[in-house]
């Protein structure tokens, strides 16, 4: 859904256009009418929504960059400035330009208003590249003094790039840079990048021209699927099963087109029920902003927000989807139709034999006996277990799970034994597990923050040691009253 229609000062808009296609072109990228409203709207809508002239003019090129590695490498990532640029003062740029000499003009204005390399420069004016490193020291050292702050190369020749470029005191911003008369062309850097622009046929009076009913500022909702690096293989059927809807970042993140995949909360758990990715490789988050999407990528700052928000979801969890479920078991395989019927009869009858006697084998280290007591808010548990087992005691409590005991070496169960030959704890809280097993537990820490926001988190934490923790030998969990099991 599109938001109401935005206006922007004319003058904006010129700069941004001015600057928007100067860029492409030193990118090398050709600049068609289609290609630069694409690279202004990405600007548009990266801006701030009271953005003034100097602060566009600054930040144009950098998202121009941000927009081509987008598109060019899947490059998401592109840091950009993160305050405001400093504001400029005329003063500066007269007081530069006083006194320069002919070596020093160059280098202000190949180097710095139009964006040449040294190399470049030196190609183009016939001026050995050393003198001309001399004369771009001289520029910095100039500013450095005059604005009086000890600012680095980098931060020198951005503050030297803008300052040439500045629109003389008289432009109406580059509104009417096509039809300006020589003497403010030779005045006005901005107008004069224009019309070596339009002679070019990269830029036209009509693209100058902010629309008179506004623009349209569009805020779109993005699904963003980060998959972890163990899973990051399953990058490419990930976008063969969203086809369309999906749009790669990088080597590890989908964003997928909602209004194009309306079945999208099925598809993602039978592809965890897969495990392709599984649910502890794949995280999502849901982000609302503005943005636009391209057949190749999406624009807008709304992308840089969804992958900031991804990266701070649980694995295993995805707005709007929940928690994944995990892997299923294989199904079982069919028996061999070879036999004559009698034959199968006799098969099925001693497998049902079979499974009537057979019974599943007994934990080597049962928790036996196991008894547990409520009393108010605390709960407790006393047990008994084999000296070689570790044991593990969750606590659902006042603070969601929490680990009230877990053995390092069989014997640390020894600060729980009450002196007759059992095991007994304690605590404030709703429900207690116990468990028992012939190895450490490890990853518990994880476990609990996956299962946490689960309605019943004891029980989804069971089942997972049940599924992941091979040398788990018994398990028990603390019955809830009545009372508090059908809350």
């Amino acid at each position: 859904m599109s938001a109401p229609h935005s206006t922007l000062p004319a003058r904006v808009w010129a700069a941004v256009t001015i600057e928007a296609a100067w860029t492409l072109q030193v990118a090398g990228v050709r600049c068609t009418q289609t290609s630069l409203a694409e690279v202004r709207r990405h600007v548009l809508l990266s801006l701030p929504h009271d953005v003034g002239e100097d602060h566009a003019d600054a930040m144009t090129a950098p998202l121009v960059r941000d927009f081509l590695a987008r598109f060019r490498e899947r490059d998401y990532r592109r840091s950009l400035p993160a305050e405001a640029p400093r504001p400029l003062k005329t003063l500066w740029r007269d007081a530069m330009l006083e006194g320069l000499d002919p070596v020093g003009v160059t280098v202000w204005r190949l180097v710095y208003s139009d964006g040449l390399s040294l190399e470049a420069a030196e190609e183009r004016c016939r001026v050995d590249r050393v003198v001309l490193a001399g004369a771009r020291e001289g520029l910095r050292y100039g500013l450095r003094e005059l604005i009086g702050e000890a600012l680095d190369a980098r931060e020198l020749d951005e503050l030297l790039a803008r300052l040439a470029r500045m629109p003389s005191p008289d432009c109406d911003g580059g509104i009417a840079a096509l039809s300006a008369g020589r003497d403010h062309i030779e005045r006005c850097p901005r107008c004069c990048r224009a019309q070596r622009l339009a002679r070019a046929g990269l830029l036209t009076q009509q693209s100058l021209r902010a629309p008179p009913g506004g623009w349209t500022r569009e805020r779109i909702s993005v699904l963003a699927l980060n998959l972890h690096p163990e899973g990051r293989h399953h990058l490419p059927d990930l976008c063969d099963t969203f086809g369309p809807a999906a749009r790669v970042v990088g080597d590890d993140t989908v964003f997928i087109e909602l209004d194009r995949a309306p079945n999208h909360v099925s598809v993602l758990y039978a592809l965890a029920e897969e495990g392709t990715p599984s649910k502890l490789h794949i995280r999502g988050a849901l982000v609302r902003g503005p943005g636009r999407w391209h057949p190749k990528g999406l624009i807008g700052p709304v992308a840089r927000t969804a992958l900031t928000e991804t990266a701070a979801r649980q694995w295993g969890e995805i707005d709007t989807v929940g928690t994944l479920p995990g892997i299923l078991p294989p199904p079982p395989s069919a028996l061999p139709w070879w036999g004559t019927a009698a034959a199968v009869a006799l098969l099925a009858g001693f497998v049902g034999l079979r499974a009537l006697r057979e019974s599943p084998p007994a934990p080597t280290y049962p928790l036996d006996p196991v008894s547990f007591q409520r009393v108010d808010d605390a709960v407790a548990g006393r047990f008994d277990v084999d000296d070689r087992a570790y044991t593990l005691v969750v606590l659902d409590g006042p603070s969601g799970l929490e680990v009230l005991h877990a053995d390092e070496r069989p014997a640390d169960k020894g600060v729980l034994a009450t002196g007759e030959g059992d095991f007994y704890i304690d605590a404030e809280g709703r429900q207690l597990l116990i468990a028992a097993s012939a190895e450490p537990f490890t990853g518990i820490e994880d476990l609990l923050a996956l299962v946490r926001s689960s309605p019943r988190p004891l029980d989804e934490l069971a089942a997972r040691l049940d599924t992941l923790h091979d040398s788990l030998e018994d398990l028990v969990i603390q019955p809830l009253p009545p009372s508090v099991d059908t809350l």
